[in-house]
């Protein structure tokens, strides 16, 4: 199997894994990812790519706040069969660092506004055209 491939497998374990019904079901596809993870790095080896950079292990948590700084990427999961349905996964340089699931979508995206940090200030002059000085 060539790196594509398993950088493939890989990626669609970590999708089943976020819409997973069942704990044994996230655990089977967190060990798939795992495996896979390992093989790719087997294979870079093997193509003299440099070594990567150690992960920190994912954190499944309900109470743990991240601050603005904390998070670069958010996304939110749908799992229709569970009883908290939308899961928002933060992740801080490509890597998954926690999730936290909410009832309604409405619920998931303010906890996602409140971890945020606000937008910088923009110029008054930003939405204008250039002759409108």
């Amino acid at each position: 199997m060539d790196l594509n491939q398993l950088l493939q497998r890989h990626q669609l374990s970590l999708m089943r894994r976020d819409r997973a019904s069942s704990p044994e079901e996230r655990s089977a596809q967190s060990q798939f990812a795992s495996d896979f993870a390992a093989e790719i790095e087997t294979a870079r080896e093997k193509l003299g790519a440099p070594a990567q950079v150690s992960r920190p292990p994912v954190r499944e948590t309900s109470d743990l706040q991240f601050g603005p700084a904390a998070c670069i990427t958010t996304r939110v999961v749908l799992t229709p069969s569970a009883k908290l349905k939308y899961t928002v996964v933060l992740s801080h340089n490509l890597e998954e660092r926690s999730r936290l699931s909410f009832s309604t979508m409405r619920e998931a995206e303010m906890h996602i506004r409140r971890i945020s940090a606000a937008p910088a200030p923009q110029s008054p002059l930003y939405d204008r055209e250039a002759g409108e000085l």
